[in-house]
């Protein structure tokens, strides 16, 4: 009985760390997206005003 408690104890603390770990790493891609999306904006930005630069 004693030893299925400390299983179930030990089972519990790792669940808490999976999702912990999951929500995590789900933040990194999230973070990492919108890096990626806004860079992409920017460089588009960019070449768009050395288009008008050009143009003037």
């Amino acid at each position: 009985m004693e030893t299925e408690k400390k299983g179930t104890f030990l089972f519990k603390k790792l669940d808490l760390a999976f999702v912990y770990l999951f929500v995590f790493l789900v933040g990194i891609a999230i973070v990492l997206a919108m890096t990626s999306y806004l860079n992409n904006k920017v460089k588009e930005f960019n070449e768009d005003s050395v288009a008008v630069a050009l143009q003037k």
